[in-house]
């Protein structure tokens, strides 16, 4: 059995800016740092053996501030990227309603049917992380992880640990910034499912704007 804690990145500074990063690179901001920190807190008493992180600087920060605390390795796994989201990527929100109307409606109001232009279908996306989790958790039997990844990789992983299908992905809302989703792997299956958790946040919490 597996206990998996994954960590969605703190605030970004594509988040403060309002701009959609995908597999872009930004760092944390101030609070993102203390957002990080907060997270592994939380894990401090959790058992972690190693730290699993997205390469990018967002995840890859966010995870090592719970490897520092708990001095434990981090592993950089590429299949733990955020979407890659083609010609959006770097571009406000704001100016993706005006610009895509069309394919940028969809991603906002049906996320498991979307496709960003010029970028990995969130189908895709879904196939892919449900992969790289379920490898992570069988090479991982009989000990507790943390990952630290993205929002779109959580929220579609977390909807295929909920018997949710990749078409419905809209059912489940977007994790906030350094929150913790925990799930137990067993025998080929991943169950007991706490999604979003933010109770070690306080009035650090910061979610993505209404217009993602």
């Amino acid at each position: 059995m597996t206990t998996i804690y994954l960590i969605r990145h703190g605030e970004s500074e594509a988040n403060l800016a309002r701009i959609f990063t995908g597999s872009g690179d930004f760092p944390l901001t101030e609070l993102g740092r203390s957002q990080a920190a907060l997270a592994a807190e939380y894990l401090r008493d959790k058992h972690i053996s190693a730290v699993y992180a997205s390469p990018l600087c967002r995840a890859f920060e966010t995870g090592m501030a719970t490897a520092n605390a708990l001095s434990v390795p981090i592993i950089k796994n590429d299949g733990l990227k955020e979407i890659f989201a083609g010609i959006w990527e770097g571009r406000k929100f704001d100016d993706l309603e005006k610009e895509f109307p069309d394919t940028y409606y969809v991603w906002r109001n049906d996320i498991g049917k979307a496709a960003p232009d010029g970028g990995e279908k969130v189908t895709e996306l879904y196939d892919r992380v449900v992969k790289t989790v379920t490898e992570i958790a069988k090479e991982n039997d009989g000990k507790s992880i943390a990952i630290a990844s993205h929002a779109t990789p959580i929220r579609t992983f977390s909807a295929f640990c909920l018997g949710i299908k990749k078409e419905n992905v809209k059912e489940l809302p977007w994790p906030a910034n350094a929150s913790i989703t925990r799930v137990t792997y067993d025998n080929g299956k991943f169950f007991n499912l706490e999604y979003n958790i933010c109770e070690h946040l306080g009035d650090t919490i910061t979610h993505l704007p209404k217009n993602v």
